[in-house]
């Protein structure tokens, strides 16, 4: 099998309840039912009973700490008419949300001569090193008894909160993994849940990380490393009549748009390695 078809990973990675099993449930039932790609055997289970919750307009139960390890296939996606394949593995198996908190806590702090000192770190490097880009969740909404009203009125102090615990450690962890390695082009797709909450569009989104992560992201963008901007909400998709009715509203909610820039994205990183 040939360097081009050869399976490509995009890891999935954010703090501790930020929404990704919901972001998950809600990407793979979009590729399932459009046939781009399907979860692995193990997941596809796990997806069973979260689904009969969600479609019940019921709640996931709590995700157990480094109990869930998910993967979904992404084989192709269709962009109007046009047919990419891409090859692509979505997976959470590089780091719990906990271990990601450590990490991120860690680089805040860490020098690059100590950059693989801590285990954490070891596993961020490692995933960088097998990795064709990766997916970071960020949760703006930390405390889940925010109304949309509360976060409105004290926007800036969450966002630059978030910003500075979840953006600006991975971004330095980033670049200080670059250092001195050849780079090949690659996607960092930063996706903000909780829209819903938040009511922030990805060109809002947008605006605030140029006037407040401005240097960060330029210094990763000036290395080939492509920023990518996506604002979604899993929640409020059960209850749904038809088929139909549910994708149309998951598609509302970011999550096609999102699936056709991976999936685009993932295929024209070829077969090399992210770095």
């Amino acid at each position: 099998m040939g360097l081009f078809r050869r399976r490509r990973k995009l890891p999935i990675i954010g703090v501790k309840n930020a929404g990704k099993t919901y972001f998950l449930v809600s990407l793979g039932y979009l590729v399932s039912e459009y046939r781009w790609g399907e979860p692995t055997a193990d997941t596809a289970t796990y997806f069973y009973d979260c689904l009969r919750e969600v479609i019940a307009g019921r709640p996931i139960p709590a995700t157990a700490p480094g109990m869930r390890e998910i993967e979904i296939t992404l084989n192709k996606v269709l962009a109007g008419d046009k047919e990419i394949k891409t090859n692509l593995l979505l997976t959470t198996k590089e780091f719990s949300g906990a271990e990601y908190e450590r990490a991120m806590e860690m680089l805040t702090r860490v020098e690059e001569e100590s950059f693989t000192s801590a285990p954490e770190l070891k596993k961020f490097y490692e995933m960088f090193s097998g990795s064709h880009g990766c997916i970071v969740i960020i949760d703006l909404v930390r405390d889940a008894k925010i109304t949309p009203d509360e976060f409105k009125k004290h926007r800036d102090e969450y966002i630059r909160k978030a910003f500075a615990e979840q953006i600006s450690p991975l971004a330095k962890g980033v670049e200080l993994f670059l250092r001195g390695r050849r780079i090949w082009s690659a996607p960092l797709f930063f996706v903000f849940t909780k829209s819903d909450v938040h009511n922030l569009s990805r060109e809002e989104i947008r605006r605030y990380l140029n006037k407040i992560m401005a240097m960060s992201l330029a210094r990763l963008e000036q290395k080939n490393v492509w920023i990518r901007i996506h604002s979604v909400s899993s929640v409020g998709w059960g209850g749904q009549k038809s088929k139909n009715a549910v994708l149309n509203r998951l598609e509302s909610f970011g999550f096609k748009r999102l699936l056709l820039e991976i999936g685009v994205l993932g295929a024209l990183c070829g077969g090399s390695r992210i770095w």
